[in-house]
């Protein structure tokens, strides 16, 4: 595939991301491996009366691992098919980019449960994040409220909570809130502070059972998004061409994600959609 028609797959994989809209931070990693400072806890500050000792606050730094982890995507068709359909490279391009940002996204947000070590561990996985659990069937918007509290009692400034992302499931029960008036139809109105927030729906954020939804916020600008390889497009032909004259398309990208403040980011549990 050309240079400039892979910069095309590339950027548009990082358009689709979720995650890159919230405000991950890329990170180029130039080997497999990349350590970086994290913040494990925030500095211990006293005042100090002349000639007096100076007490040592324990260390509040540590390091955070980046390891490269690769995502794959094969399609095969037919060399008919291939050759014949004047779309077939934008639709290969839409549909595998798409499904790839997804993947992508889901594995940094919640994770996976097969061959959970080849992919990120996830942000609803951290240690030491902050939660809101147990929220049930919302009537308010209390919990995000709530949640927005516990990253502002962690030093997170409110102009740096970043978006709420959460599957379009919630989205729907939220829309349909009304004021609880009686006969009163009217949608229940945001507090301002939660109508600024940024709102990010998708497939790719927690739903366990069509009925349970779980929600992040976040100062995303402490999740670090390492990339390895960019997203790499191959057309393999002789593979299965000499079998049932089919050609293959390969996708794939090393990836991996990592956050540097655990504190700046809080899971909101348990919200009951359905």
């Amino acid at each position: 595939m050309n240079g400039g028609l892979a910069y095309e797959w590339i950027d548009l994989l990082r358009s689709e991301m979720v995650l890159s809209k919230a405000g991950a931070r890329t990170v180029p990693m130039g080997t497999g491996s990349l350590s970086l400072a994290r913040v494990t806890g925030d500095p211990t500050i006293s005042w100090h009366a002349e000639n007096a000792a100076i007490t040592a606050a324990e260390p509040t730094l540590g390091a955070v691992n980046l390891q490269a982890k690769t995502v794959v995507c094969l399609v095969k068709l037919s060399l008919e098919l291939s050759q014949d359909s004047a779309n077939i490279e934008d639709i290969l391009q839409r549909t595998i980019t798409s499904a790839m940002a997804s993947a992508i996204d889901s594995a940094g947000l919640n994770g996976v449960t097969v061959d959970a070590g080849a992919a990120p561990a996830g942000v609803m996985n951290l240690a030491n994040r902050n939660t809101v659990t147990g929220i049930g069937a919302p009537t308010a918007w209390d919990f995000l409220t709530d949640g927005m509290y516990e990253l502002m009692a962690d030093n997170v400034p409110m102009d740096r909570i970043g978006a709420f992302i959460a599957h379009p499931a919630v989205w729907k029960k939220m829309r349909k809130l009304k004021t609880g008036i009686t006969n009163d139809n009217t949608p229940l109105t945001m507090p301002q502070e939660i109508a600024a927030l940024p709102k990010l729906w998708s497939t790719a954020a927690p739903l366990t059972g069509g009925t349970t939804a779980s929600g992040i916020i976040a100062d995303w600008r402490d999740l670090l998004f390492g990339v390895r390889q960019d997203i790499t497009v191959r057309v393999l032909q002789e593979t299965f061409m000499g079998s049932n004259l089919q050609i293959a398309v390969l996708a794939y990208a090393r990836v991996d994600f990592a956050a540097t403040r655990y504190q700046s980011f809080c899971t909101l549990e348990g919200i009951t959609v359905a």
